[in-house]
């Protein structure tokens, strides 16, 4: 039984390959687009700066230490003239992406990224990937928080300080409305 299997199954290899050959069949191409290759592009630079923290060569040379200390930041935030403020928003990334023109810098305000666009939409990946270019650019490796992203072991302690107490106090109040 197994014999006739491996003919049957032989036979018809044959006979794909024949229609290949003849240009009857097609295989189906895979086409990627210009966005994801720019997507793919900006992963495979991003995860470089791995390999250089490993190599001490410091991708989070320009994060000052005021970052990593919650109330210190806080503090010196509200001053509405700030250096920090002035600092990240004259660091200012123009990048020309599948999707248009895009300006981003970092806003220490909202620890995130503020970008402007000529396109009405611009999507998730292509800004997450110019983000990747303003990390690696910027020298501030941290400051890129998204963990789908980043390998696990690497996650920004920006997380941690600035993101997980949020959500243990959003707990607490409502643990306390329950009671």
């Amino acid at each position: 039984m197994q014999f006739f299997r491996t003919i049957y199954f032989f036979f018809y290899w044959v006979l794909y390959r024949i229609q290949l050959a003849i240009g009857i069949l097609k295989l189906k191409e895979i086409k990627i687009t210009e966005e994801e290759r720019y997507i793919t592009k900006r992963k495979r630079e991003f995860h470089d700066l791995f390999n250089l923290e490993m190599e001490n060569q410091e991708p989070n040379k320009n994060i000052e230490p005021a970052f990593y200390q919650k109330q210190v930041l806080l503090e010196i935030l509200k001053d509405p003239k700030n250096r920090f403020e002035t600092e990240w928003k004259t660091r200012i990334l123009y990048d020309n992406s599948p999707r248009g023109n895009i300006i981003m810098y970092y806003d220490p305000y909202k620890l995130g990224f503020s970008y402007y666009c000529d396109q009405k939409t611009v999507s998730y990946g292509i800004l997450n990937a110019v983000a990747m270019k303003y990390v690696k650019i910027y020298r501030c490796l941290h400051f890129f928080i998204d963990e789908n992203i980043v390998p696990e072991e690497k996650c920004s302690p920006f997380i941690d300080i600035h993101f997980k107490e949020k959500e243990d106090s959003k707990e607490k109040k409502q643990l306390q409305q329950h009671l």
